[in-house]
């Protein structure tokens, strides 16, 4: 690892500066974007430490990134980061490098965080990233079926499908319907 790092959003030339992002969570900052390196070991320790959950804060539009910024190279090792979705609203995109074990997390990206209260190992997990990946591609299907059949017509399946799951003996009453009595 380099003792110097520079910012990898807005390649800002002083270094980054040692500071906390919350008391007790150290983090590399730039002054310039306000942007935080933030080492994941650090992160689960200030949790460990009990971790004072802060109350939501309000957000500004203004604060948080483009969702479509390009791949940055990691400030530490300068390896290309994978960016995360969080998947909550507002939905922003986490940079980790999993050389370095650590996250970039853009000016407003932490506030967001706790806007959503959405815990950082829990939003970088594997099991939260397929699920996120599983409900796009659903959207995805779902825009296509109402774009092939009409709006109107998917939402009165849906109607449908709705008050079959009410009835007694559903798999019955779909006889009937195919088949007739």
């Amino acid at each position: 690892m380099s003792n110097t790092w520079h910012c990898c959003a807005c390649d800002h030339r002083p270094a980054l500066s040692e500071q906390s992002l919350s008391p007790g969570l150290p983090t590399r900052e730039c002054v310039e974007c306000n942007g935080h390196w933030v080492r994941l070991d650090d992160h689960r320790e200030w949790v460990a430490s009990g971790a004072p959950q802060a109350e939501a804060p309000e957000l500004a539009e203004h604060w948080l990134p483009e969702a479509d910024s390009p791949a940055r190279a990691c400030p530490a090792c300068q390896r290309i980061m994978e960016r995360l979705r969080t998947g909550g609203q507002p939905d922003i995109r986490i940079d980790r490098c999993v050389h370095c074990h650590a996250v970039w997390l853009d000016g407003g990206e932490w506030a967001a965080l706790q806007f959503q209260q959405a815990r950082l190992d829990d939003v970088l997990s594997d099991m939260w990233q397929r699920q996120l990946r599983e409900a796009q591609a659903q959207e995805r299907r779902d825009a296509q079926v109402r774009q092939r059949h009409g709006a109107e017509c998917i939402d009165e399946v849906l109607r449908i499908r709705q008050w079959l799951q009410q009835q007694a003996e559903p798999g019955v009453v779909l006889k009937l319907i195919r088949n007739g009595w």
